[in-house]
């Protein structure tokens, strides 16, 4: 964790948010779990800390939105015990974790709270599941791999702020299940919208989360894909296969895909070693 404690982090007062089984975005009343009111949103990124990953455009993002929060709501907001108004959480392991760590030590923030953790894979869709906004800085070395992590998100009908690269379109339309973002100041512009108290960043993420639900009820599943995409590479018609053709095709995309991972790879660590 990068606070000094999880109270401090996101509870304004320490009896107030975690007391009787509560956390700072829930409450128990009468047996039930309800969410709190005014509860601090909730932004999550998972990642593997190498270089593709900017997370210095992310901490730029941070301190405007904080500035904008300080500016609406004033420095004694936190001070008065109304709490933090977004936690960010960031998950994964990777070399350049200890470096971006020290940024956000050195990060000052008032109205923002970030935290760093590993989670074991049952935890992991059930953050994000929870989660309002997710955010994926993952730009690519070859510009042709699509960020899993997004994925992830999109299965658990987490609204995403991806930054941008060339084969994104593919998996995220802006503004239609997601939003796509070259600079910090285009990240901090929709992490406001969705994320600032009140109830206009409320509805932007319930619209969001109700386009991508469209989307993904409509994206063709894995087998349309196959017949309209892969099928006719492996010669497959009408259901009788050409066997002499399958196979070396088949070994062919194979080769193609372990020279293309090996090359990706070896970028990848020249990357993180410069």
């Amino acid at each position: 964790l990068l606070w000094t404690s999880p109270l401090e982090a996101v509870g304004g007062r320490p009896e107030l948010p975690w007391s009787a089984h509560a956390t700072p975005w829930t409450l128990v009343e009468g047996g039930q779990v309800t969410r709190r009111p005014g509860a601090p949103a909730l932004v999550v990124s998972s990642t593997s800390w190498t270089a593709d990953e900017d997370f210095g455009q992310l901490l730029q993002a941070l301190l405007i939105v904080d500035a904008k929060l300080v500016a609406e709501a004033g420095h004694e907001a936190v001070l008065n015990g109304s709490g933090y108004r977004i936690v960010v959480v960031i998950t994964g392991k990777g070399p350049l974790k200890e470096h971006y760590t020290r940024r956000m030590r050195e990060t000052p923030l008032l109205h923002i709270a970030i935290a760093t953790m590993w989670l074991e894979p049952a935890d992991y869709p059930q953050l994000l599941g929870s989660a309002d906004v997710g955010v994926s800085l993952h730009t690519s070395t070859s510009g042709l791999d699509l960020p899993m992590k997004v994925l992830d998100m999109f299965g658990c009908n987490l609204p995403v702020c991806a930054r941008g690269f060339s084969s994104l379109p593919e998996l995220v339309e802006d503004g239609v299940n997601g939003r796509i973002f070259e600079t910090a100041e285009q990240l901090a512009a929709q992490l406001h919208e969705l994320c600032a108290p009140g109830e206009g960043a409320v509805d932007a993420r319930e619209t969001l989360r109700t386009r991508l639900a469209a989307s993904e009820a409509a994206r063709p599943r894995w087998e349309q894909n196959w017949r309209a995409a892969a099928a006719p590479l492996f010669e497959v018609q009408g259901g009788v296969h050409n066997r002499r053709g399958t196979r070396l095709m088949a070994l062919v995309v194979i080769c193609a895909a372990l020279i293309l991972s090996a090359a990706m790879m070896f970028i990848a660590g020249r990357s993180t070693s410069s």
